[in-house]
C-alpha cells in the first residue's frame, strides 16, 4: 500500500506540508492585516468623533463667552443710559429750580418796586435822571433786602 500511495502522488509530502505551512502563514498574515486595519479604522473613527466633540466643546465655549460679553456690554450700555438719565434729570431740575428763584426773585422785584405814575411809559410818562436814579436805589435795596433773605 505505501508503493500504491507513492506510485499516485507526484507530488512529495514534504512540499504538500511547506504548502499548507505558506498557505496557513499567507491567510495567517491577510488576518493580521485585516484586524490591524480595522483596528487602526477604528481608531481613526475615534479621532474623529474625539476632533469634531472638542470641535463642538469650542464652539459652545465660543458663543458662551461671546454671550457674556454680550450681556456684559448691555449692561454696560443700559448702566451709561440710566448714568445719562440721572445727569439729565438732574440738570433738568437744576435749570427748573434756577428758573424758579428766578421767577420768584422777578415776582418779588414786582412786587418790591412800583413805578410812580408820572414815570410809567404806558401812561405817558418819561423817565428822567431821577427817576433812573431812584430805579437803582430801589434795586440795590431789593438786591440786599433779597440776598439777606428778608423779602
Amino acid at each position: 500500500m505505501a508503493d500504491y500511495l507513492q506510485e499516485r502522488t507526484t507530488v512529495p509530502l514534504f512540499i504538500h506540508i511547506a504548502a499548507s505551512a505558506f498557505i496557513g502563514s499567507v491567510a495567517s498574515a491577510f488576518v493580521c492585516w485585516q484586524f490591524v486595519q480595522w483596528r487602526a479604522n477604528a481608531a481613526m473613527e475615534e479621532a474623529q468623533m474625539q476632533m469634531k466633540r472638542v470641535v463642538q466643546e469650542q464652539q459652545a465655549q465660543r458663543q458662551a463667552r461671546d454671550r457674556q460679553q454680550a450681556d456684559a456690554q448691555l449692561r454696560v450700555q443700559a448702566a451709561q443710559r440710566a448714568a445719562l438719565a440721572a445727569v439729565q434729570a438732574a440738570t433738568e431740575g437744576e435749570k427748573r429750580q434756577q428758573l424758579e428763584a428766578q421767577n420768584r426773585r422777578e415776582e418779588t422785584w414786582a412786587r418790591f418796586y412800583t413805578k410812580r405814575a408820572q414815570r410809567d411809559e404806558s401812561k405817558g410818562g418819561s423817565w428822567t435822571v431821577e427817576c433812573a436814579n431812584e430805579f437803582i436805589r430801589a434795586k440795590r435795596r431789593f438786591e440786599e433786602l433779597y440776598a439777606a433773605g428778608n423779602i
